[in-house]
């Protein structure tokens, strides 16, 4: 029923988690990377163009997969995304009749 306030938060929640996911496959990529670059002496990014990278390095544990590193447009629209959902879902938490909330799982906090 799409006048069913519960069901519209549910699904609310749904589409928060998966703009979730998206920000931490991006958050995830950059702290891989930021964990590598730690020993950036042997460190080196795949599939870019660039300049003399030692076989040793090519091969080693702190290559960055250059072609998974997000841009800032990226994480710009993922964070973005993100922040509509969790909108749209404190918008459709308040639609809930107070007496039914208690039924629900109530919307994270973030800081």
């Amino acid at each position: 029923m799409a006048d069913d306030p519960i069901r519209t938060y549910l699904d609310a929640l749904k589409e928060m988690d998966k703009a979730q996911g998206a920000v931490e496959g991006l958050v995830n990529v950059i702290h891989d990377a930021s964990k590598k670059l730690k020993r950036w002496r042997g460190a080196g990014v795949s599939d870019i163009k660039a300049p003399h990278i030692p076989p040793e390095v090519q091969l080693g544990r702190y290559v960055i997969r250059g072609g998974d590193w997000p841009c800032a447009q990226q994480l710009g629209e993922a964070l973005g995304d993100w922040h509509r959902a969790y909108s749209r879902a404190q918008d459709a938490y308040k639609a809930v009749p107070k007496p039914d909330r208690g039924r629900l799982q109530p919307l994270p906090k973030y800081d």
